[in-house]
């Protein structure tokens, strides 16, 4: 309603009521003119809410390093289980990742496979994982969730060994380490061996496939001896001497949580198995020991230990050495040969891989799909047909990708060098 007088003008009326104002303002000591005092709506600022995901500090990483982001990885880096087999993250790749397995918050990463997968020889030396090991492991110590880590095959060396080592003496919710076929060699042995004994959370340890022998065996065993978690270890394919099972006999002696020991392929010697089964026969814990070439007098010990311990399962005998593989065709020659020998178009193949129809696949729905239809590829030659049709890096094939690599395999298949590559697979660095 105006409270504007009769026969006064609209001036007048607005004049008056500001007077009244700055009178009244003067009263109580406010400057009505004073802009500070009419904040609104307007003049805020909204903030962007804060990304509790970690998404965009992990792809302003990946710019900052020159690494390609991972579609996949930013799909599911809030899932519990986190797979990054077959994405060839190489050094600035997994440098990109780790920060966020050490800060998210908003969900309980449980399990992490990070695995690069060079073929039958490595020409990666420039991009091994070995240079992302540190900060890898103080991401998993800073996390309170991480519960299964698996570094195998990433050829990690001795350098690698004190990060390792702080790992499982500091890490709070590790139960489950895997960094077996690698070159861990006897100082790493020797550098582990004592963090062993001060882990507070790890139950399974798989080291298998090293270079560990003699003293750095000896060091894990003595390790051993003190360390109240683990209920799995596996050292198979490394070597053990006489001290080395000796360390492990009086480990197994004072023992009284491991349940799975494995040290088949080892080298061990008649007298060393004998350490071995002597600590055995002093330990209340174990249930499975898996073990080679033993003779009569370990059969005659393991006759005794198992009147004391009738649950134990022993398991032992010779076996052969792995063969050297065979030449490998080709990936894409067996599936091009699988489509044509089926009569498939290569578009209703694709379909089949596709199953939201957006024309694109990750490596992940990709493998499930070669493998659906019968096309059995061991994980060399997976990540070589990956590599290949995965142009940009993106971690997804789309349709294009795949007709490209199809047409170019047709019009190089006469050469046998290119027939029966070497699988010298390349990761995205």
């Amino acid at each position: 309603m105006s409270s504007k007088k009769p026969g006064e003008s609209e001036s007048e009326s607005g004049s008056e009521h500001l007077k009244e104002l700055t009178s009244e303002s003067d009263a109580i000591g406010l400057d009505i003119f004073d802009d500070a005092l009419w904040d609104t709506d307007l003049n805020s600022e909204i903030k962007p809410p804060y990304d509790h995901s970690g998404r965009s500090a992990y792809i302003n990483r990946c710019k900052k390093l020159g690494a390609t982001p991972i579609s996949y990885f930013l799909r599911h880096m809030e899932d519990n289980k986190l797979d990054l087999r077959y994405h060839g993250l190489g050094g600035k790749g997994t440098s990109a990742v780790t920060p966020t397995l050490a800060f998210n918050d908003t969900s309980a990463i449980a399990h992490v496979g990070v695995r690069v997968i060079v073929g039958i020889k490595t020409v990666l030396s420039s991009n091994k994982l070995t240079s992302c090991v540190p900060d890898l492991c103080n991401a998993v110590i800073q996390n309170d969730t991480l519960t299964h880590l698996n570094l195998s095959s990433n050829d990690l060396n001795d350098s690698s060994a004190p990060s390792l080592a702080l790992l499982i003496s500091n890490a709070r919710k590790l139960e489950y380490l895997d960094i077996s076929h690698n070159n861990l060699e006897n100082k790493s042995g020797k550098i582990i061996g004592p963090a062993l004994s001060e882990s507070s959370s790890l139950k399974h340890l798989n080291m298998s496939w090293n270079n560990i022998r003699s003293n750095g065996l000896e060091a894990m065993g003595t390790g051993l001896k003190n360390n109240d978690t683990l209920t799995y270890l596996d050292v198979s394919w490394n070597g053990i001497d006489k001290n080395a099972a000796k360390a492990i006999g009086e480990a197994l002696k004072s023992n009284s949580t491991l349940e799975h020991l494995n040290i088949s392929n080892c080298r061990v010697n008649a007298e060393s198995s004998v350490l071995i089964a002597i600590g055995i026969s002093s330990n209340s814990s174990l249930k499975v020991l898996k073990h080679t070439h033993v003779d009569k007098d370990f059969e005659d010990l393991l006759n005794k230990i198992k009147e004391k311990l009738p649950d134990i399962k022993v398991i032992y005998g010779c076996q052969e050495a792995p063969k050297k593989p065979k030449a490998v065709i080709h990936p894409m020659a067996r599936l091009v040969r699988y489509l044509d020998d089926n009569n498939i178009r290569l578009a209703d193949c694709f379909g089949t891989f596709d199953e939201d129809g957006s024309m694109t696949v990750t490596h992940e729905e990709f493998i499930k799909g070669i493998e659906s239809i019968g096309l059995k590829l061991d994980d060399a030659q997976k990540v070589f047909l990956l590599n290949e049709m995965d142009r940009d890096g993106d971690g997804e094939i789309d349709y294009s990708e795949l007709v490209r690599s199809r047409m170019e395999f047709k019009a190089k298949a006469n050469s046998a060098e290119y027939l029966f590559p070497k699988m010298h697979v390349q990761s995205n660095t």
